[in-house]
């Protein structure tokens, strides 16, 4: 499958699940779901190049393919074409690097933080203490913070926060959004779901802190306060977030009706609108167009021709005619031949002489158009119309002589060959009929 359409069943997938959330989910309390819905939304979006649900089409007889290959070569001019395909990849892996290096980075720079604090034991708990003041954040099981910059009400409230993201694996929910991100770096709404995903984090620890006791109003002050101790860290879970403002109205919002958990129900159809849109391909035969376009390169090419025929098998044994019509009349070339046994028609290569165009009345045409063939039956000169009227049962044999041939019986006048046709004796003439 070329990149462009994988990035395109991603980000498509992407930005219709946050369109999903941003209008029916947003502002519901139900956190828990919301984080669900948000790491479904990643899976899905991963998944979804990968789903394949092939239906088949109606049978049917497939053809059997005749090819035929002339003894000489054409050249044929080939338009040359830009890969526009090489560009989007460079392009994509370029931001994908330079993304990825970011990931690096902020991990590293988390590494560094854990190694230059130290290990302190504060209300029977395993601490990182920060070499100097900052806002307290934590990542994955390590709970990092400054004790001597708070109160110790609030110390209490700051730790009580931290430890819902450590028992609760946030720091998973961010990485794996980060590196999303880090794939769909062109796309805003990579941007929107990470920043989206931090802001429910939050709001899931607001609220197990308030479940937990502590004074709504006293908690949220400390909010305010501790917005003011520095940046926080990109990757980690931290106390304090840009949209303090919206925290403190969603710790204040009246828990959502249980009604409104109909609203998750929309997630069904979207998902089975995004895989019967990409993940279901019909197998079925397509017309495909060929433009003109001019020639800038050149190129010598074998040339080829088809011919289709019905894979099925043959009928009863009957008679088979073959006539080949032009133009400027109709030279018909005719024999009695019983067919094969029933049997299915296979592949075959066939030779054919240089160049004939498949048009009907085209290829003899091309034959016939500069030097008639002299036409010979029983040893007489006869005309095209009378030799159309002879039935094809008295035929005994037809030959087709040129050049040298052709000109040492009959001179000039066999510049377009001779067809010499020898009928049957008159006694095989009954036997036949």
């Amino acid at each position: 499958m070329p990149l462009i359409i994988i990035l395109l069943k991603v980000n498509i997938t992407l930005a219709l699940c946050y369109l999903l959330y941003y209008v029916l989910l947003r502002k519901l309390t139900f956190y828990q779901l919301n984080r669900a819905f948000f790491l479904g939304s990643l899976v899905l979006s991963g998944i979804m190049p990968l789903i394949r649900i092939r239906l088949e089409a109606p049978a049917s007889p497939a053809p059997a393919i005749l090819v035929g290959t002339s003894l000489d070569r054409l050249p044929v001019s080939m338009p040359a074409t830009y890969d526009y395909s090489s560009i989007v990849q460079w392009l994509f892996l370029s931001g994908l690097v330079f993304m990825g290096f970011g990931v690096v980075f902020q991990l590293l720079s988390i590494a560094r933080l854990y190694k230059r604090s130290r290990r302190i034991e504060l209300q029977g708990l395993s601490l990182r203490q920060l070499p100097e003041p900052g806002n307290p954040f934590s990542f994955f099981r390590s709970i990092f913070l400054h004790p001597g910059q708070h109160s110790a009400t609030e110390l209490n409230l700051v730790i009580a926060h931290e430890q819902v993201h450590v028992r609760q694996w946030h720091s998973i929910d961010i990485l794996v959004a980060a590196i999303a991100r880090a794939f769909c770096w062109f796309n805003p709404i990579a941007w929107l779901l990470l920043k989206a995903m931090k802001q429910n984090l939050e709001f899931i620890a607001d609220h197990a802190v308030l479940q937990e006791g502590a004074a709504p109003k006293a908690y949220q002050y400390s909010l305010l306060r501790i917005s003011q101790d520095g940046p926080s860290v990109a990757f980690a879970n931290n106390f304090n977030f840009s949209h303090i403002k919206t925290r403190i109205i969603m710790m204040n919002k009246k828990r959502s009706s249980p009604i409104q958990l109909t609203r998750y129900m929309a997630v069904i159809p979207l998902a089975l609108t995004l895989v019967c849109s990409f993940g279901i391909s019909m197998a079925q035969q397509k017309k495909v167009s060929v433009k003109d376009q001019p020639a800038t390169e050149q190129q010598t090419v074998t040339q080829e021709r088809q011919a289709k025929a019905n894979a099925q098998p043959a009928a009863a044994p009957k008679e088979a005619t073959f006539s080949t019509r032009t133009n400027h009349g109709e030279v018909t070339i005719q024999r009695v031949a019983p067919a094969a046994a029933a049997a299915p028609v296979s592949a075959a290569t066939v030779q054919t002489p240089p160049p004939v165009v498949s048009q009907e009345g085209a290829a003899l045409d091309a034959m016939l158009a500069k030097d008639r063939p002299v036409v010979v039956f029983d040893g007489a000169r006869i005309s095209y119309d009378e030799m159309k009227q002879i039935d094809p049962k008295t035929l005994k044999s037809v030959t087709i002589l040129k050049g040298a041939d052709a000109l040492a019986l009959y001179g000039d006048e066999a510049k377009g060959g001779v067809i010499l046709i020898t009928s049957n004796p008159p006694e095989q003439k009954q036997s036949v009929n």
